[in-house]
């Protein structure tokens, strides 16, 4: 509230950036300043959903790990590997896609993020 210069919020992971957004709140400066953060959550979703959150970077931590073990098996039970770079992520979510990145939320839960 000291530094009227500041316009927006950029938090590490979902938990943060709901509390930032109470504080925002609190100060009564809602869509006077912008929060965004890295990771997804439910509550960061349905931040997304209402306002409160203007976008969240997912980094799908999820294909690290499905990509490892089907390269892996791929490459022991037919030789196949990929020949470069496999990007994961990030992903940007905002009002955009935020309905569709929350149906697969619902329909496969804590496959990309927490509850």
């Amino acid at each position: 509230m000291s530094d009227k210069d500041i316009d927006g919020i950029f938090c590490l992971n979902a938990a943060v950036a709901t509390a930032a957004t109470a504080a925002v709140d609190a100060a009564q400066l809602t869509g006077k300043i912008k929060v965004g953060t890295l990771e997804i959550s439910k509550v960061a979703l349905e931040q997304i959903q209402n306002g409160k959150i203007e976008f969240l970077i997912n980094e799908q931590p999820y294909l690290d790990g499905y990509y490892g073990v089907l390269f892996a098996y791929h490459y022991v039970k037919l030789g196949l590997a990929p020949v470069g770079m496999v990007h994961t992520g990030p992903s940007v979510v905002d009002k955009k896609n935020v309905e569709k990145i929350v149906a697969v939320f619902e329909k496969y839960p804590n496959v990309v993020g927490s509850q």
